[in-house]
């Protein structure tokens, strides 16, 4: 008897002994559950803050410009002693800019005959009609042009025949004018690397026209003046040698100033 109640004392205090492990176990547990509980909501209290002060931030940065303003920012105009420059591609001209280099006389003239890399000579009838030749009867009483400086490499070709200037259409046309004031009659003037002279339109084509290349006076192979807007740069028809006759330095050629003379006021 007495080893059997020995034995169950023992019992007994090893089973306290687990009970009070297990309570000590289970208080720890529930205070590392609550302190990682308490740390999460610390977190997501900061991130509310957070966005609290951010959401705050942007209101007052809306709220400096009214709402309800309908005034419109002022234009600062431009000062009168800033020079207006004119772009010198003519994909981004637009027709009014020929305006006042029109409104000058041209500074600088020329006495020519133009003939193009295929031998045409550059002619307009007295009805107008351009066009290319090789006879020299016609080149002789037709193929006079004055080229007319009205500024840096920008030209006008005047018929000392008819009095007309060659001008190049928005549709890449070649026609003849009368009138000096057309902006149609500008033209651009420049020196390939080959030492022939090209002259293309001042004005077009604009951006409108949805072209990439610039348009040319050029003279086909059967003496046809071609559509300017159809004319490749790599091709020749385009390209001329210009033969002085007389500048406005007083040099002058015997023999262009009697065609002249016998010719004036027709």
């Amino acid at each position: 008897m007495f080893l059997a109640e020995k034995d169950m004392a023992a019992k007994l205090r090893a089973v306290k002994t687990f009970r009070s492990v297990l309570k000590v176990h289970l208080e720890s547990t529930r205070y590392t559950d609550c302190r990682k509980i308490f740390s999460v909501g610390t977190k997501v209290c900061f991130l509310n803050l957070l966005v609290s002060v951010l959401v705050l931030r942007s209101l007052i940065a809306t709220t400096k410009t009214p709402v309800r303003s309908t005034i419109k920012p002022s234009v600062t105009q431009n000062d009168s002693r800033t020079p207006t420059v004119l772009a010198s591609s003519p994909k981004g001209l637009v027709p009014d800019v020929g305006k006042p280099l029109l409104s000058k006389p041209p500074s600088t003239w020329v006495d020519v005959r133009l003939v193009n890399k295929r031998g045409f000579y550059l002619i307009m009838f007295e009805n107008g009609t351009i066009a290319g030749s090789w006879k020299r009867f016609l080149t002789t009483r037709y193929g006079l042009f004055r080229i007319q400086s009205h500024g840096t490499g920008i030209v006008k070709l005047k018929s000392l025949t008819t009095m007309k200037y060659i001008a190049i259409g928005n549709l890449g046309q070649i026609y003849s004018t009368a009138n000096s004031s057309n902006e149609d009659t500008l033209l651009k003037h420049a020196q390939e690397e080959n030492h022939f002279y090209s002259f293309s339109s001042y004005l077009y084509p604009t951006t409108q026209n949805h072209s990439n290349r610039i348009w040319l006076l050029a003279i086909g192979s059967k003496g046809r003046i071609r559509n300017a807007s159809r004319v490749s740069p790599l091709h020749k028809s385009h390209q001329f040698q210009i033969s002085n006759i007389r500048e406005n330095s007083g040099k002058s050629d015997v023999k262009a100033l009697v065609h002249l003379v016998e010719h004036r006021g027709k």
